[in-house]
């Protein structure tokens, strides 16, 4: 049996009112998410990048960068 395949027989069991395999389908469940939030927060962090940064240094750093841009650009224009 495939993991699909025990997950669908969990969840068929769990929706008959089985409280054992509803407990269990839950913690398949639980599982999923986790890993999904585990998977998310390192796409925040390097994320197996070649950089030093992650995703949220980087688009930290593109603002201060942009921003940077503007202030000389109104100093520019101030002086002129």
């Amino acid at each position: 049996m495939t993991g699909q395949q025990i997950e669908e027989l969990f969840e068929e069991k769990a929706s008959a009112g089985d409280g054992a395999f509803a407990i269990a389908y839950a913690l398949i469940q639980l599982t999923a998410a986790q890993k999904s939030v585990a998977y998310q927060l390192e796409c925040l962090g390097l994320g197996g990048a070649a950089s030093n940064m992650g995703a949220i240094e980087f688009f930290a750093c593109t603002i201060g960068r942009g921003l940077e841009g503007l202030t000389d650009a109104v100093r520019s224009a101030a002086e002129d």
